[in-house]
C-alpha cells in the first residue's frame, strides 16, 4: 500500500551525505521538482505534504482512492553486474490529462553505518534513491483507456550497493505532481 523513496540533499553543511554525493544530479532534479528547501520533507502521493502528526489521517484519505492505472514491474539480471527493469503500465480509466511521467527508481531499501557518515548524526537510512532511470525527470508517455505502455531500462549494480537491498520502484506521476500508482 505504500511505496517509499528518499532523496538526499547536500545539507546540512558541509554537504557530505554519501547518499547525496553518490548521485547529486538525480537528487537535485527531484529536489527542484518538489521545491524542497528544508528537510525532512515528506509527501503522500506527490501532492500532500505530511509530517508525523498528520500522516495517518492523510494516508487514510489517500488509500481509499482507486488508481486509474495498473503498474507491473519485473526485474531480471543482465550478466553479472547489471539489472534490467521491465515496466508494463495498463490504463484502465480515462485520465484528466493523458500525458504523464513514468519514474523508475533504483532504491536501496536499507543502509546501515557504524557511525554517522554525515553531519546529521543518523546511521540508519531507508529507501535511498540510488538512480533514477533514465534520469530525474523520468519518461513522458500518453495513457488512454485500454492502452498498455511498456518501458525497459538497464542499470549497473555498483559494488557499493548491497544486492539484497536493491529494488526497482516505479511510479506514474501526473502533471500536477499526483502519483497515480506505484
Amino acid at each position: 500500500k505504500v511505496t517509499s523513496i528518499s532523496y538526499h540533499m547536500n545539507w546540512p553543511a558541509p554537504g557530505n551525505d554519501p547518499m547525496y554525493l553518490y548521485n547529486p544530479s538525480d537528487n537535485n532534479s527531484r529536489r527542484s521538482y518538489y521545491g524542497v528547501n528544508a528537510i525532512p520533507h515528506w509527501r503522500i502521493d506527490g501532492t500532500t505534504i505530511v509530517n508525523s502528526g498528520n500522516f495517518q489521517v492523510n494516508y487514510g484519505l489517500r488509500r481509499v482512492i482507486l488508481s486509474p492505472i495498473t503498474v507491473i514491474v519485473v526485474e531480471e539480471p543482465v550478466g553479472t553486474d547489471s539489472m534490467r527493469v521491465k515496466v508494463k503500465i495498463f490504463c484502465e480509466d480515462l485520465l484528466p490529462e493523458p500525458s504523464v511521467t513514468v519514474h523508475i527508481g533504483v532504491v536501496e531499501r536499507e543502509i546501515q553505518y557504524g557511525s554517522p557518515p554525515g553531519t546529521n548524526g543518523e546511521t540508519h537510512f531507508l529507501d535511498v534513491m540510488r538512480k533514477m532511470l533514465p534520469n530525474g525527470t523520468g519518461t513522458r508517455v500518453n495513457l488512454f483507456p485500454g492502452q498498455t505502455v511498456e518501458l525497459t531500462q538497464t542499470f549497473y549494480m555498483d559494488p557499493i550497493f548491497d544486492p539484497d537491498e536493491i529494488e526497482a520502484m516505479v511510479f506514474v506521476q501526473a502533471n500536477d505532481k499526483e502519483i497515480l500508482n506505484s
